[in-house]
């Protein structure tokens, strides 16, 4: 995460996400299940469906992190 992000919502922790605004408007387009910050959502990761609340978006950049996914470190951990 970078330290000049703006994002609404809060930042992650532990089996939450935080979306870029690109990402998010395309997650709640084709998943049906993610609508607004707080929601979960199932995520396909190494052959297995986890679900994660979403409790952020960051503000749009104009860079390729508004189509970024991320999480605390003690998630990507849990996906061994």
């Amino acid at each position: 995460m970078r330290k000049w992000w703006k994002i609404t919502g809060s930042f992650p922790k532990a089996h939450k996400i935080l979306l870029g605004s690109g990402e998010a408007v395309v997650f709640a387009d084709k998943s049906g299940e993610f609508k607004k910050i707080g929601d979960s959502m199932s995520v396909e990761i190494a052959g297995k469906t986890e679900r994660f609340k979403m409790v952020g978006i960051l503000d749009p950049t104009g860079s390729k992190d508004d189509f970024s996914t991320s999480t605390a470190i003690e998630t990507a951990h849990l996906q061994k």
